[in-house]
């Protein structure tokens, strides 16, 4: 568990939510922090700890760690703007992924077969001749069954 609170945040870095960035307190001037990890995540040392932004956005901005994760609404894991932002669960954080394709080609059938999961169950949702079909069964269904989905 962190020890870091919102006051001591807030003793050490500014926070804008229009643009997602934070700046260092230093005496004189202000320094744009953070550095990248391979996700592509923003992730800020305080106190020889790293923090990931955009759980840092939210104790700035709430006064609270979120309790479970947080969302980037527009799926850029680097845009830490407060619109963009949003505490979830682990359920709800995997209803936004963007890369999803929903169906593939089964050849012993010669069909696309269109599936989605839904608390961890798989669910058939038909089989198709053409892809687009397909495409569109998932879609109707991601947005069915994964209300936290944004297209």
């Amino acid at each position: 568990m962190s020890k870091l609170n919102s006051t001591r945040l807030k003793e050490v870095l500014d926070y804008d939510p229009d643009t997602g960035f934070f700046t260092r307190k230093i005496k004189g001037r202000k320094a744009k922090v953070g550095s990248f990890d391979p996700e592509g995540y923003v992730y800020i040392q305080i106190d020889r700890i790293k923090y990931a932004a955009h759980r840092l956005a939210l104790l700035y901005m709430y006064d609270a760690f979120p309790i479970d994760q947080v969302d980037h609404i527009n799926g850029v894991k680097s845009d830490n703007r407060i619109v963009n932002l949003r505490a979830c669960t682990h359920a709800e954080n995997q209803q936004t992924k963007r890369n999803v394709k929903g169906y593939y080609w089964h050849k012993g059938k010669n069909r696309f077969i269109a599936y989605i999961k839904v608390n961890n169950k798989r669910i058939e949702l038909g089989r198709y001749l053409n892809e687009q079909d397909a495409k569109q069964a998932y879609l109707d269904a991601k947005n069915k069954y994964h209300p936290f989905f944004i297209a």
